[in-house]
């Protein structure tokens, strides 16, 4: 029996990341591991590093870590996928954006790595997706991409995920990731439990009871910085040992794509209109969530500190839009648009676990600046109030602000820390 895992590492930071926390989580974490894949001949595995991270990587000093990933990709060790350049939550963009988004990444990534940047795969930001989303990725020439496998079970009775063959939504692979990718990533870790065999083989069990017998397959996905940042534990010698194990216990690290040539079964999931209302969510989404139709609470509206975020965006793509039909500058302002689209914003805006009222304002303030370029770059020009729509845009944070104080009252905001990006 052989059977395969997948294993797809996420690289990304947003475009604002501080200096010193890039350089931390590149010697935590990039440097080392991205030699490693190139050490390991029986080890192969799935790389998406958004265009947002190569351009801080590059300006940062961080040269070895992209070549690291070059050469693992020219020896076929690693595959590339796309993504959105900066890390946009896809299902709150504008069309015109997302396809945008997908572009910029492309261009980036293709003029940075050369003839190893072929991509096939597209892997959406968060795993944020919905048929809808789907229909774009395939239409941008994509042959599959990738979700979580809570978005399968809550419209299969609960069932765990193909392993025998691939899902398709209309017409597209879609591969769904193991709950074995939470485990590794925090409830093995965060219990104590840091020993490479000792995962693998339980992993292993596992699936061979599923499997019952057949060949069959799982995808595993979570950030990069897992490994070394994340979770201190998880260094060189443990994935020395995590893909001696793989390799003692006939487990195959294998690409998507070579599961995609090899396995020809396919199962379409959308078979009747009702069915586009279905398989929304990310890899953030629980089955309650799905249920109570909130396929993304991360980033929702619902939440009122990220309705003002969305709000900000809202006006700010409305006012560069209106800026280029009348002809203005706007190539800064425009490239300011790109990168406020990045999902951190949102991620920052829940209290309880994902709080940090200072990166919320940031990226706010990120958004602000759009306005900010075009102000000043077109002064003279009588058809846009500028300052208006500027003070319509500082009007809403102060809302944000009113909002994080009535969840957080004894907070105090550490000016520092929100700059503007310069």
């Amino acid at each position: 029996m052989n059977n395969k895992i997948l294993h797809l590492y996420h690289y990304y930071q947003p475009p604002w990341q501080f200096p010193e926390v890039l350089n931390k989580i590149n010697q935590e974490c990039y440097n080392w591991k991205t030699q490693w894949l190139n050490e390991d001949n029986s080890f192969k595995s799935t790389v998406n590093i958004n265009y947002s991270l190569v351009k801080l990587l590059l300006k940062n000093g961080h040269e070895k870590t992209i070549r690291n990933l070059y050469d693992a990709a020219k020896s076929g060790k690693i595959e590339f996928v796309a993504s959105a350049a900066y890390h946009a939550l896809l299902p709150f963009t504008p069309e015109d954006e997302i396809k945008r988004q997908i572009e910029l990444n492309e261009k980036g990534n293709s003029s940075v790595f050369g003839d190893t940047w072929k991509p096939q795969g597209f892997f959406p930001p968060e795993m944020a997706i919905n048929p809808n989303i789907i229909k774009i990725i395939k239409e941008a020439g994509y042959k599959w991409t990738i979700t979580d496998g809570n978005i399968f079970a809550a419209h299969n009775n609960g069932k765990d995920f193909p392993m025998d063959y691939i899902p398709t939504i209309h017409g597209l692979p879609i591969f769904f990731r193991s709950n074995w990718s939470n485990q590794f990533s925090q409830e093995w870790p965060n219990v104590g439990r840091i020993n490479a065999e000792d995962f693998v083989r339980a992993m292993d069990n596992e699936i061979k009871t599923w499997f019952n017998g057949k060949n069959g397959f799982i995808a595993k996905a979570y950030d990069a910085e897992t490994i070394g940042h994340h979770q201190k534990g998880y260094n060189h010698e443990y994935m020395i040992w995590y893909a001696k194990t793989m390799k003692e216990l006939n487990l195959e690290a294998a690409l998507f794509s070579d599961i995609l040539n090899e396995n020809k079964n396919r199962k379409e999931l959308i078979k009747s209109n009702n069915d586009n209302l279905k398989y929304s969510g990310s890899w953030s989404t629980g089955l309650d969530d799905i249920f109570n139709n909130n396929p993304y609470p991360l980033w929702t509206p619902k939440n009122p500190i990220n309705f003002h975020q969305h709000e900000l965006l809202s006006i700010a793509k409305e006012t560069i839009d209106k800026s280029q039909r009348l002809k203005l500058n706007t190539d800064k302002a425009r490239k300011q648009l790109d990168e406020a689209y990045n999902s951190c914003k949102f991620w920052w805006a829940n209290e309880g676990g994902l709080w940090s009222p200072d990166l919320t304002i940031l990226g706010a303030k990120e958004t602000l600046k759009v306005i900010e370029i075009l102000e000043k770059e077109n002064r003279q020009n009588p058809f846009l109030n500028l300052t208006n729509i500027k003070n319509q845009c500082n009007q809403i944070i102060r809302k944000m602000k009113s909002k994080i104080h009535e969840k957080d009252p004894r907070y105090e905001f550490q000016k520092e820390k929100i700059r503007l990006i310069q």
